[in-house]
């Protein structure tokens, strides 16, 4: 009976095989097989905008903790965006544009974000223009995955 002995050249290949095969991905993003696990143990819901929240600011957890629906030309504008169930590189856009004057680019907010959650999350987007946005009344639209979720409207007005 002969046995074959491994030689250190398979033996680092090997190991860097193993090492380079757990640094894929990111560790806290749900891969596929906790999906199809989850999915087969009833425990995954639709992924979907469940609330977005407007203000003027946000707590800790990421919610609005001042909800506003005016606000002064060079405020902060914050937006709580609520989802829940599970998603691996969800996109997350925010499209904000005057509803006065809809040719009004130099007013306008675009910002994405991509998220990975593995149950109920909120995500925040805030936007504020240095120089002051033109009085008149917005609407900011959230959209996931491309596809239209929510939206919100609110006015600047002149400040004293």
């Amino acid at each position: 009976m002969r046995f074959h002995v491994a030689t250190p050249r398979i033996i680092a290949a090997s190991l860097l095989t193993m090492l380079a095969l757990a640094a894929c991905g990111p560790k806290d993003a749900p891969n596929q097989d906790s999906l199809t696990q989850a999915q087969a143990a009833g425990t995954v819901t639709e992924f979907k905008v469940a609330e977005v929240q407007m203000g003027k600011a946000i707590g800790a957890d990421m919610k609005v903790t001042t909800a506003a629906t005016q606000f002064m030309p060079r405020d902060t504008i914050y937006l709580s965006v609520s989802t829940t169930g599970v998603a691996q590189d969800a996109s997350l856009m925010l499209m904000v544009s005057s509803v006065t004057d809809p040719a009004d680019t130099l007013n306008t907010v675009h910002d994405n974000k991509t998220i990975s959650p593995s149950g109920p999350s909120v995500t925040e987007f805030h936007f504020a223009k240095p120089a002051g946005f033109k009085v008149g009344k917005y609407k900011a639209e959230v959209f996931l995955n491309g596809g239209f979720a929510d939206v919100k409207e609110f006015e600047v007005i002149k400040g004293n």
